[in-house]
C-alpha cells in the first residue's frame, strides 16, 4: 500500500461535497438512532488553567483542518445515508464549568454527565461538541464526538491538532489550518474499488459463510447477569511501566503481541469465572480492527471511523500456548487481508436490515454482529505528541466510546508515556458494585503472572501452591 498524494491535497475554500456514509458505519449508526447516544470522548487532564479565548479560537483552528467535523448526515431512500461537507462553518458547540472541589466522584460524575447524558442530532449539528471542566487545580477538556465518526487514531488526531493550534497561538507560533482533503470514503471507495472482481467474489463468498456461522457457532461470553441495560460507568486503571515491559518482554519471548497477551489473560479470568463451560465451546470477545492499513490512500490525518468490529475466540479448553496460537493466527488472518470478508459481513448485514423495522434490523444487527458481552480494544500508544497546551501540562489523556448492547463490559487498553492503562466502562446493572472484585483485581493478578519471565514463572507458582 502506497500513500497517496491526495490526502495530502488542501480543499478549496467553500469546496461542498456529498459522499455516501461507509456501510461498516451503519452498524454505530443503528445504535444511535435506537440507544439515542453513541458518543465517543477524549479526555486531557491538564495542570492548570486554559484561556477561554485562546482555546475557543484554537478550536477553530484545528476543526477547520478536518472538513468531515463541519457535515451533517443526510438520509437518502431506503435508509441510506449521505455525509453532507457543509460550506459555511457550522457554529462551535464550546461549554465551561466550574467545580468547586478536586474529589475524583464528584469530577467523574460529571464528566460521566458531560459523555452521555446529551446525545446529538446528526442531521443538524455539528457531529462534535467541547467541555473545559475546572476545579481547584486542573481543567479537564473533553472532546465529545458521536462514535459513527471516530475511532482511535481519529481522536488522537484532534486532540493533538487542538494542543498544537492552542499552543502556536500563546507563543505566536504559524499553524496550518488548510482543510485536508476528504477522499472518497465510502466503503467500496476507499478500501474495495482497487480489488479484482474474483477477489471481491471471494471476500463476498467468505461473508456469506461467516453470516452463517453467526447463528450456529457454539460461543459463550463472560459469566453476567442477565439483567436489563444499565446506566454506564467508567474507571481508569493504571497498570504501570514495569508491568508495560515485562508483558513486552514476555511477549518477544513467546513471539506474539502485547495484544495477545492481554487477551490470553482476559481468557484466563474468564476461565476462572466459568469452570462449568470449560470444553468444547469458543470464548468470544469483540474487539475493533482499524482498516486504515487496508486503504490505497494515506488515511492517517482524516478524522474517520476506519474500524469494523469483529469476534476474537479463543478455545475454552486450550492450554496457554493454544490460545495464544489462536489469537495470533486470527490476527495474521485478518491482517494479511481477510478482513475484508468481515467487512463485507457487516455491510450484507447492513443491506437486509434495509428491507425490515429500524427497531428490528437494529436488534438483530446488535446480537449477531456484536455477539459478546465484553469488548476488548487495544489502540496501542499515542501515535501524536501529547505534552501541554501552551504553558499548561497534559498530566493525562485518555480516549473511550460508548459501550453498546449486548456489551456490558468494555476494557480499552492504551500506552501513554510508557504506561499501561485501561479504560474499563461497565453496565451499572451488571455490575452494582462496579467490576473491581470480580474483573479488575483478577486481571491485575494474571497480567502480572504473564509479566514475569517464563523462565521464574513456575518457581514462582509453586511457591504460591506452597503457601
Amino acid at each position: 500500500m502506497g500513500s497517496s498524494d491526495r490526502t495530502s491535497e488542501r480543499q478549496a475554500p467553500g469546496a461542498y461535497r456529498t459522499y455516501p456514509l461507509p456501510a461498516h458505519n451503519l452498524f454505530y449508526l443503528y445504535q444511535l438512532i435506537t440507544l439515542g447516544n453513541l458518543n465517543s470522548c477524549e479526555l486531557l487532564e491538564l495542570d492548570g488553567r486554559l484561556d477561554h479565548e485562546r482555546l475557543r479560537a484554537a478550536l477553530l483552528q484545528a476543526l477547520a483542518r478536518h472538513p468531515v467535523l463541519n457535515s451533517r448526515l443526510k438520509p437518502r431512500f431506503m435508509r441510506g445515508f449521505d455525509i453532507e461537507l457543509i460550506a459555511k462553518p457550522l457554529p462551535l458547540d464550546l461549554r465551561f464549568e466550574r467545580c468547586d472541589t478536586d474529589e475524583p466522584g464528584v469530577v467523574h460524575q460529571r464528566l460521566l454527565r458531560n459523555v452521555w447524558q446529551e446525545s446529538f442530532d446528526v442531521t443538524v449539528d455539528r457531529p462534535v461538541r467541547f467541555h473545559l471542566l475546572e476545579t481547584p487545580s486542573k481543567s479537564y477538556l473533553q472532546i465529545i464526538t458521536v462514535r459513527l465518526y471516530n475511532d482511535a487514531k481519529a481522536g488522537y488526531r484532534l486532540a493533538h491538532d487542538v494542543a498544537e493550534s492552542y499552543t502556536a497561538l500563546e507563543f505566536g507560533q504559524p499553524f496550518d489550518a488548510t482543510p485536508i482533503q476528504v477522499v472518497d470514503r465510502s466503503t467500496s471507495g476507499l478500501l474495495t474499488s482497487h480489488l479484482p472482481l474474483r477477489e471481491k467474489l471471494r471476500h463476498s463468498v467468505g461473508a456469506v459463510k461467516l453470516f452463517a456461522q453467526d447463528f450456529f457457532r457454539p460461543d459463550v461470553s463472560m459469566p453476567l447477569p442477565d439483567t436489563p441495560r444499565g446506566d454506564q460507568d467508567f474507571m481508569k486503571v493504571d497498570f504501570g511501566a514495569e508491568l508495560l515491559e515485562g508483558l513486552r518482554r514476555r511477549a518477544k519471548q513467546e513471539k506474539v503481541t502485547v495484544h495477545a497477551m492481554l487477551a490470553l489473560a482476559m481468557f484466563k479470568v474468564w476461565r476462572a469465572s466459568a469452570p462449568s463451560k470449560v470444553g468444547r465451546r469458543w470464548l468470544r470477545i469483540l474487539d475493533n480492527f482499524s482498516l486504515r492499513h487496508m486503504t490505497r490512500e494515506n488515511a492517517d490525518e482524516l478524522y474517520e471511523t476506519l474500524v469494523v468490529p469483529y469476534s476474537v475466540r479463543l478455545p475454552t479448553s486450550g492450554s496457554d500456548k493454544e490460545v495464544l496460537h489462536a489469537m495470533v493466527e486470527q490476527l495474521n488472518h485478518w491482517k494479511s487481508g481477510e478482513i475484508l470478508s468481515e467487512l463485507y459481513r457487516v455491510r450484507l448485514y447492513a443491506a437486509l436490515s434495509r428491507f425490515s423495522p429500524l427497531k428490528l434490523s437494529s436488534a438483530f444487527i446488535t446480537r449477531y454482529v456484536a455477539k459478546s458481552n465484553i469488548v476488548m480494544s487495544n489502540p496501542g500508544p499515542v501515535p501524536y505528541p501529547l505534552e501541554r497546551f501552551g504553558s499548561v501540562p497534559i498530566a493525562d489523556f485518555i480516549n473511550f466510546s460508548q459501550l453498546f448492547p449486548p456489551s456490558r463490559v468494555m476494557l480499552i487498553f492504551s500506552t501513554f508515556r510508557g504506561r499501561l492503562r485501561a479504560l474499563v466502562v461497565w453496565d451499572r446493572n451488571a455490575y452494582p458494585n462496579g467490576p473491581e472484585r470480580e474483573l479488575i483485581a483478577p486481571l491485575k493478578a494474571q497480567l502480572a503472572a504473564l509479566a514475569t519471565p517464563a523462565a521464574d514463572a513456575a518457581p514462582a507458582a509453586a511457591a504460591q501452591a506452597s503457601r
